[in-house]
């Protein structure tokens, strides 16, 4: 037991010594990781956490950023603490100023892009630019980081058996976010310190001379022969292939760039270890050749599915990973020269030009799919203007299937204004006016990035308040419904535009309600409209009053479970496409 608590004492003092070590290297750093994490925890308590996004976002950006200041100036001595803060400050300043109010996944993509790049700076900046062993850095680096996040891990469930036990034995009542406090407390205030304080300074960062056995038993004795195999099993498929005279399509684009990426960061991490592994050098030089089969074969899959369906983000972002992959094993077999921050540098490149810029995926994907449709129009006989188009006398079903294809993929991941091939004031769900036939093999829009989805109570489960109510009745967009209230004398009921009482099985089409008293009617509403009115006043509860001819009034009160919709790219609201909520009726 004496031990036990002697190696427990030393190694928290061992831990301490290192914290401290990290705030004294990275106090700006740990300083906007407390700002993250304190916002972290106001966001998750707050009633609308989304007013808090932005500032995560500049936050968690700034961490890496004044990480990779500190080791600019551990290398160089030129960018001191003042002069860091400065930078620091403005970066957070200038990135807060260009994120726009609406949040499409492309800029979501960019923004962990970003946020991965910076991150891959920092491991590199070190080793740049002429400075061996950055592929053994990278592994012992990852060594260190799942070190900590299992100390970290380890400290949050004790402290979270901690908590339970003295809410259990003592009869308290901590707050449900509890656990979301500790988990950001414990990552931020004593993960990130302990694995800052665990990297050697800049100037002193050298080539690892031991390379951990357990990583090494795992590359070496693990991976290799599994990639191995696998390497003959393709080699069997490309046989099969020649004897049955086809060609390589469908799943095996994936499973092979999948396997040749996992190979090279394999090799990548073990290449340092050709003179003390001796078979390892002639391995690699073979399964380089090797890759030569499998790479072709991904060329010719990925080309035969661009072929026929055109670019999208996975397949622009293959084609990058695969011409990436062709160079990394034409280098890797080089020994003389360490060509480890070549690839490094040239990786970080081609994912930043991939997400920015006049080349990146979005853009391109775009111009080629327009492409693609323009091509299949003018092929069924169509004339293009930016009015209107003139439509063939006939359009074959091959040639509307086409068509439909490009023009579900273009409107369904790109704003109509963005996509200038369009004629003015087009809508998708009227393309038939464009086209002189209805859409074939049209999705949902819900599949689409400017789906939104909001839920005003978080446990449906919650009593509603019922008091001075008459009737309470839970509707949905979906539902087709009519109640006979107040002895039959008033009646409420889903209608359609023209009126009309709305048809069974129509409601998911009908946003419009009635209310008629004594056979004459005393009022319409747009449930549609509360419900946007709801979403965009972020008030759940939403009330009108309609007077009888007999002077009572009828009060309507939608309390709104749920909203959906879609915006456009702009962040302006398009329209609701789904609604939750309990109708209350009362009389007086």
């Amino acid at each position: 037991m004496k031990n036990l608590i002697h190696k427990l004492g030393k190694w928290l003092g061992n831990a301490l010594g290192i914290m401290k070590q990290s705030i004294e290297r990275f106090p700006l750093t740990l300083l906007m990781t407390s700002v993250l994490v304190m916002l972290l925890i106001i966001s998750v308590h707050a009633n609308h956490p989304d007013d808090y996004q932005n500032y995560l976002m500049v936050f968690a950006l700034a961490m890496p950023f004044s990480a990779i200041l500190k080791l600019c100036y551990e290398k160089t001595v030129r960018l001191n603490l003042g002069i860091q803060v400065i930078l620091t400050v403005g970066f957070l300043v200038s990135y807060y100023l260009v994120i726009p109010e609406f949040k499409p996944d492309f800029f979501w993509s960019q923004y962990f892009v970003l946020l991965t790049l910076l991150y891959a700076v920092f491991f590199l900046v070190p080793y740049f630019p002429k400075r061996e062993g950055l592929s053994l850095a990278l592994v012992e680096r990852a060594g260190k980081f799942f070190l900590t996040a299992l100390y970290a891990f380890v400290l949050y469930l004790g402290l979270n058996a901690v908590f339970f036990s003295i809410e259990s034995l003592f009869e308290l009542h901590f707050p449900s976010e509890l656990p979301a406090d500790l988990f950001f407390c414990v990552s931020g205030f004593f993960g990130v310190p302990y694995f800052l304080g665990s990297l050697p300074e800049a100037q002193h960062q050298e080539k690892p001379e031991a390379f951990s056995k357990i990583f090494k038993t795992l590359l070496l004795y693990i991976l290799v022969p599994i990639q191995s195999i696998y390497t003959l099993i393709l080699y069997a498929y490309f046989v099969r292939l020649l004897v049955l005279q086809t060609l390589p399509e469908g799943l095996i684009g994936n499973l092979v760039l999948w396997y040749a990426l996992l190979s090279f960061l394999t090799l990548f991490s073990v290449k340092d270890l050709r003179n003390e592994v001796p078979w390892l050098n002639s391995y690699m030089k073979i399964f380089s050749v090797a890759m030569v089969v499998p790479m072709v074969m991904l060329a010719i899959a990925m080309g035969i599915r661009i072929h026929y369906y055109g670019l999208t983000m996975a397949r622009y972002l293959s084609v990058v990973a695969m011409i990436y992959l062709v160079m990394a094993y034409v280098l890797l077999p080089i020994k003389k020269r360490d060509v480890s921050i070549p690839l490094y540098i040239v990786a970080i490149c081609m994912l930043t030009v991939s997400f920015f810029g006049m080349f990146s995926w979005n853009k391109v994907v775009l111009k080629e799919q327009m492409g693609r449709l323009e091509n299949h129009l003018i092929e069924a006989g169509y004339t293009l203007n930016e009015k209107a188009w003139v439509t063939p006398d006939v359009v074959s079903d091959e040639q509307q299937e086409l068509i439909s294809s490009s023009l579900n993929y273009l409107v369904n991941h790109y704003e109509v204004d963005e996509i200038a091939l369009l004629p003015e004031g087009f809508d998708l769900e009227h393309a038939d006016q464009y086209l002189g036939f209805e859409l074939k093999n049209q999705y949902s829009r819900y599949e689409n990035q400017n789906y939104f989805n909001k839920s005003f109570v978080e446990d449906q489960n919650t009593p509603i308040e019922v008091r001075d109510v008459d009737y309470v009745v839970m509707i949905n967009r979906y539902d087709t419904v009519s109640y006979n209230l107040y002895e039959d004398h008033v009646v409420l009921e889903k209608t359609d535009p023209s009126g009309k009482t709305a048809p069974s099985g129509k409601g998911d089409s009908v946003a419009r309600m009635k209310l008629t008293v004594d056979g004459f009617l005393a009022g319409e509403l747009d449930v549609d409209a509360l419900a946007r009115k709801a979403y965009e006043e972020n008030e759940s509860s939403q009330t009108l009053e309609f007077a009888t001819s007999s002077g009572a009034i009828i009060t309507l009160t939608f309390d709104f479970i749920e909203i959906a919709g879609t915006t456009k790219h702009t962040g302006e609201f398009d329209r609701i496409d789904y609604y939750q909520c309990w109708l209350k009726v009362s009389k007086k």
